[in-house]
C-alpha cells in the first residue's frame, strides 16, 4: 500500500496548489479605453492624481459603455489578454496604461482577492487520496513501460497505432496513419480531425526553430537559402493543413474556447473562427469578448452578415439598443429582403420605443406570414409600450395559438393586467405558476394583481416567492423595490435592494435605501458599513470613514470589529495608492486590528499587522508598538550606540534647577 509521510503530502500539497483552489484569484478594475496616444498620456495623467474620480473621468472619456468591471479571474474580463495580464500584477489602486489591439487602455486595480486555498488540515484525506492516486498511475506507468519496453505487442487499432509513433516522436509518420485510416473510414471518432490538424500543428511548430536560426544570419549561403526557402514553404503548407482539419472539427461545434484560440495564433485573421468563438462567448454570456471577435471577424470580412447580427444580439443582451440596431441595419444592408433580420431589427427599436420605426417592418411580416408568431409578439410589445393593452393582448393570443410558451404566455397576462381584466391575468399567471413553478415572473405577476386587488399581504408573499426564484440582479432589484412600497419598515428587504442596487453600482440608490433604515434604526451598524461600502468606490473617502467609524462605535464583538477595520485599511489604500504613505487612519486601524488578532491568538496575523506599522512609521505608538512587536517575535531596528557620551547632568535633590 501507498502510505505517504508527512513531508510528502506537505510538497504534494504544496506542488499542487492550483488542484485545491476553491476560488481563483480575482480583480475589480475599472479603465478607459482610447484610440489617440496623446489623449492616453493626458489620461493617465489625470487619473493617477490622489483625488480623482476615475470613473467618472472614464466615463466621460472612454470609447466603451462598460468602465468598471466587477470581479473576475483571468480570462474574465473582455479585454486584450495583455490588459489583463497587467491588471492582475497590479496593487490595488494603482493605474497604469497598457496599449494593445491598436488602442490605448488606462487600468485602475480597484480590488484584489487572492486565490482561496483551504489549509492542509482542513483537505487533508483529499490531498492524501490525490497523492495515491497519482503515485499509483506513476507506478503503474513506469510498470508498464518497463513491460513494454521488453514485449512483442501488435498493434492493429489505426488511432493507437499514430498514437504510438507520435510518442515517439515520429509525427509525420503518425499523421500519415491517421490520413490514411481517415480515407479508408477505419476510425469513427469524433476528434479524428481535431488530432489531425494538432498533428500538423505541431509539424508547423518543429520547422520554427530551424527557419529562425536560419533567419538570424547576416548573411546565407546560397544552400542556406534554398534550405530556408523550402523550410518556408513546408511550414506553410503544414499550416495550411493544420487550418483545414482544425475548421472541419470545428463544424462539429466541439470547439472550445482553448481549441478556438489555438487556430486564432495560426490565422489571427479567420473570419470564421473569430465568429465562431464570439457564439461560444455569447452563448456563456460573455458579451464583452463575444462583440470584439465579431468586431475581428468583420474586420477581416467587413460584409460578414452573421457577424454584424451577432453584435446586434449581444447589444440587445446588454439593453444597448441604439448599438443594436445599427448593427442590425448593417447587416440588412448586405441582405435585403431578410424577413428574419427585419425581425431582429424591429424588436430593436420596439425595445428602444422607436414604434414608429418597428410598426412598417412589422407590417410587412405580418402581411406575407400573418402567423408569424414572433411579427405577433413584437406588435404586442409595441402596442403595449403605446398604451393599447387590448390591442396587444390580440396580438398576444395569436402568438400563443401559434406558439404556445411561457413567455408569450407571460406577455398575455401582463397585457391583460395592463387592461384592467384583473380575472383574467390572475387567471393566466396561476396557470404560468402551476406549469412553471420556478418561473419568478409568473410570481410578481400574480403578485400584481393582488395588489391591484388591494390583497397587498398575499402580494407581498408572492413577492417574496418571486425574489427566492429569481436569479437575475434587475429583475430582483424591480421585485425588491414593490416589497420595499409595501412594507417601507422591513429592513430585511431595505438592505437586499440596496445590495442590488451596489451589485449594479448604482451606489446613489443604495445610499439611500442605507439612510431609510438608519432613520428607522439609528444604531443599525451595517447599515452604516453599507454606506461606507458605497463611497469608496465614489472615492468619497472621508465620508466613507465617518460611516465606518460609527459603525465601530456601535459594534463589540471582535469578529465584526475585525471586518470594519479590514475595510478601514483597505479605504486608506486606496486613497493614496500603493505607491502612497498609510495615513495616520490607517496606522490606527491597523494597531486595533492587531490588537484583536492577539487577543484572538491569532499571532502571525497580529505580528503582519505590527510589522506593517513599523515599516511605515517606526515613530507611531512606539512605546507599545515596540515592546508588543518583540513580544511576538518581530525585528526592530536597534539604534546606533554612541562610542563615548557626555556625562548627563542631573538635578540635585531638592528639585533646583541644575547650575
Amino acid at each position: 500500500p501507498i502510505e505517504p509521510t508527512e513531508e510528502q503530502l506537505l510538497s504534494y500539497y504544496q506542488e499542487h496548489q492550483d488542484r485545491y483552489q476553491t476560488q481563483p484569484e480575482r480583480i475589480r478594475l475599472a479603465y478607459i479605453k482610447v484610440s489617440d496616444a496623446a489623449l492616453a498620456d493626458e489620461l493617465v495623467g489625470q487619473a493617477q492624481a490622489p483625488d480623482v474620480d476615475f470613473i467618472s473621468l472614464a466615463q466621460e472619456h472612454s470609447e466603451d459603455e462598460q468602465v468598471e468591471l466587477d470581479w473576475f479571474s483571468r480570462g474574465g474580463s473582455g479585454l486584450p489578454r495583455a490588459v489583463e495580464d497587467v491588471a492582475f500584477s497590479l496593487a490595488v489602486g494603482e493605474v497604469r496604461l497598457v496599449e494593445a489591439g491598436g488602442a490605448y487602455y488606462i487600468i485602475k486595480l480597484l480590488d484584489h482577492q487572492g486565490p482561496v486555498v483551504p489549509p492542509l488540515e482542513e483537505i487533508r484525506d483529499q490531498v492524501e487520496a490525490d497523492y495515491i492516486q497519482d503515485e499509483d498511475s506513476r507506478r503503474w506507468t513506469e510498470w508498464y513501460d518497463n513491460v513494454r519496453g521488453s514485449a512483442d505487442v501488435e498493434v492493429r487499432d489505426p488511432l493507437v497505432q499514430a498514437f504510438l509513433r507520435y510518442q515517439q516522436g515520429d509525427v509525420k509518420g503518425a499523421v500519415d496513419a491517421l490520413l490514411f485510416a481517415r480515407e479508408r473510414g477505419e476510425v469513427s471518432d469524433l476528434y479524428l480531425d481535431y488530432y489531425i490538424g494538432r498533428m500538423y500543428e505541431r509539424l508547423y511548430t518543429e520547422l520554427g526553430s530551424e527557419i529562425t536560426e536560419l533567419e538570424g544570419k547576416e548573411e546565407l549561403s546560397e544552400e542556406e537559402q534554398a534550405r530556408l526557402a523550402e523550410l518556408q514553404s513546408q511550414q506553410e503548407e503544414y499550416r495550411q493543413r493544420a487550418l483545414e482539419y482544425y475548421l472541419l472539427f470545428a463544424d462539429t461545434g466541439e470547439g472550445d474556447e482553448q481549441f478556438f484560440n489555438r487556430v486564432i495564433a495560426l490565422d489571427p485573421q479567420n473570419p470564421q473562427i473569430h465568429y465562431r468563438l464570439a457564439e461560444l462567448y455569447k452563448e456563456r454570456g460573455d458579451y464583452v469578448q463575444a462583440d470584439r471577435h465579431y468586431q475581428q471577424a468583420l474586420d477581416a470580412d467587413p460584409e460578414f452578415v452573421a457577424a454584424y447580427l451577432g453584435q446586434g444580439d449581444v447589444a440587445m443582451a446588454m439593453k444597448l439598443y441604439v448599438r443594436a440596431i445599427e448593427r442590425y441595419q448593417r447587416a440588412l444592408e448586405l441582405q435585403t429582403g431578410s424577413r428574419t433580420i427585419e425581425l431582429r431589427l424591429a424588436g430593436a427599436y420596439v425595445r428602444d420605443q422607436q414604434y414608429e420605426e418597428a410598426r412598417p417592418l412589422l407590417e410587412g411580416v405580418l402581411a406575407e406570414a400573418p402567423d408569424n408568431a414572433t411579427a405577433l409578439v413584437l406588435m404586442g410589445d409595441l402596442l403595449l409600450g403605446e398604451g393599447e393593452p387590448e390591442a396587444a393582448v390580440e396580438q398576444y393570443q395569436a402568438a400563443l395559438r401559434r406558439n404556445p410558451t411561457s413567455e408569450v404566455q407571460l406577455k398575455l397576462a401582463r397585457a391583460l393586467l395592463a387592461a384592467g381584466r384583473y380575472d383574467d391575468a390572475k387567471r393566466e399567471f396561476q396557470d404560468l405558476v402551476r406549469r412553471f413553478p420556478y418561473r419568478g415572473e409568473a410570481y410578481a405577476g400574480l403578485g400584481d394583481v393582488y395588489r391591484q386587488l388591494g390583497d397587498n399581504e398575499r402580494a407581498l408573499e408572492l413577492y417574496q416567492d418571486a425574489l427566492r426564484r429569481t436569479y437575475d440582479v434587475a429583475a430582483k432589484e424591480a421585485i425588491a423595490e414593490k416589497i420595499v412600497e409595501l412594507a417601507p419598515d422591513d429592513l430585511n428587504a431595505r438592505f437586499r435592494l440596496a445590495e442590488y442596487y451596489r451589485e449594479q453600482y448604482k451606489y446613489d440608490a443604495a445610499i439611500r435605501q442605507y439612510q431609510e433604515i438608519l432613520a428607522r434604526a439609528p444604531e443599525n451598524a451595517d447599515a452604516l458599513i453599507g454606506l461606507g461600502d458605497c463611497y469608496v468606490p465614489k472615492t468619497q473617502y472621508d465620508t466613507a470613514l465617518q460611516y465606518y467609524s460609527q459603525a465601530l462605535d456601535r459594534l463589540d464583538t471582535p469578529a465584526r470589529r475585525l471586518v470594519v477595520l479590514d475595510k478601514i485599511v483597505a479605504c486608506e489604500e486606496q486613497r493614496v495608492g500603493p505607491q502612497g504613505e498609510l495615513t495616520e487612519v490607517a496606522l490606527e486601524a491597523l494597531w486595533q486590528r492587531a490588537q484583536i488578532h492577539r487577543e484572538r491568538g491569532e499571532l502571525d496575523q497580529a505580528k503582519a499587522d505590527l510589522e506593517r506599522i513599523y515599516a511605515a512609521n517606526p515613530e507611531f505608538r512606539a512605546e507599545e508598538l515596540v515592546p508588543l512587536l518583540l513580544e511576538l517575535g518581530g525585528e526592530v531596528q536597534t539604534p546606533p550606540t554612541t562610542l563615548e557620551a557626555e556625562p548627563v547632568q542631573t538635578a540635585p535633590a531638592t528639585g533646583a534647577p541644575p547650575g
